[in-house]
């Protein structure tokens, strides 16, 4: 004789929570992952379009945040944003490595709220072993590209978020070391352009507006740019737009006109000529091979 038995009376049933909740709302695009790896003294500044997650396997490395100097060794985590100036420098004589992954936050309103959850740009991770499995998991998903692996790359990020979110949360008594370092006027001219230009993509953002605004000359936001990050503020704005753009294009919220609109090209025939010097493609060729 058959018996029935209601599971609910045998456990507790699961009650969400907020970060559950939250992660529940988001999907990620990975623009790339990988292994870094160097052994000697290297030092660069830098900024990145997406997020970076960044696990250290071996070595040491200094990298400047907001004028704070981060040094992480091995089973040191460190999670990087969009839009913000770096400073990275290697050990001198000491095989440094880790691993890394660049991906996007969809819906992209929800970037800030994500980002928000990483108490500290670092964390000395209490489970390394599974932190670096669920990464090379990650790898292995993005190479082989078989059915389903999109699901199941939201899945480990999402995983390898909470675990690193735990984690600060049970070193709070054992940071990694931060000190205060001296950063250049230069630097943190750039770095204010930097987070100028970030909030205003939509709008105005050429040289002429950005030397109104700090009352300096043209000449001196050229010249900080390409000492500071090697590149023009011209290109460095295009940069920035391109990836917003590409960013709402693996979106149904905006029409590609009004994706133009939102990084600043009033003109489609100009903003799908510039994305498609930038991408090899056209912005609705981007959606259509790209799109989750």
């Amino acid at each position: 004789m058959a018996r029935y038995f209601n599971s609910s009376d045998k456990c507790k049933p699961l009650v969400s929570d907020d970060l559950s909740e939250f992660l529940e709302q988001l999907s990620f695009h990975v623009n790339s992952v990988g292994t870094w790896k160097c052994e000697k003294k290297t030092v660069a500044n830098y900024t990145i379009n997406d997020v970076e997650f960044i696990f250290y396997t071996s070595g040491e490395s200094t990298t400047t945040i907001l004028g704070a100097k981060h040094t992480c060794h091995a089973n040191d985590f460190m999670v990087l944003q969009p839009m913000q100036l770096y400073t990275s420098e290697s050990a001198d004589a000491m095989k440094t490595e880790y691993q890394f992954i660049h991906f996007e936050v969809q819906p992209i309103r929800y970037l800030e709220p994500f980002l928000d959850y990483f108490h500290s740009a670092v964390t000395h991770v209490q489970n390394p072993e599974r932190v670096l499995r669920l990464i090379q998991m990650i790898q292995c998903e993005v190479k082989a590209m078989e059915p389903g692996y999109v699901s199941n790359i939201n899945a480990l990020i999402k995983l390898l978020s909470v675990e690193v979110i735990r984690g600060q949360t049970a070193n709070l008594n054992s940071k990694p070391a931060v000190t205060s370092v001296h950063t250049s006027a230069t630097e943190l001219f750039v770095d204010q352009c930097i987070a100028y230009i970030g909030n205003n993509l939509k709008g105005d953002c050429s040289v002429q507006k950005l030397s109104q605004h700090f009352s300096v000359s043209s000449n001196y936001i050229y010249k900080s740019f390409m000492k500071v990050l090697n590149e023009s503020p011209s290109r460095y704005v295009t940069r920035m737009r391109m990836f917003r753009a590409k960013s709402l294009l693996l979106t149904d919220l905006f029409t590609i006109e009004e994706v133009a609109e939102e990084v600043g090209y009033t003109s489609l025939a100009h903003f799908s000529k510039v994305f498609k010097e930038n991408n090899d493609c056209s912005p609705s060729e981007y959606r259509k091979q790209n799109q989750i």
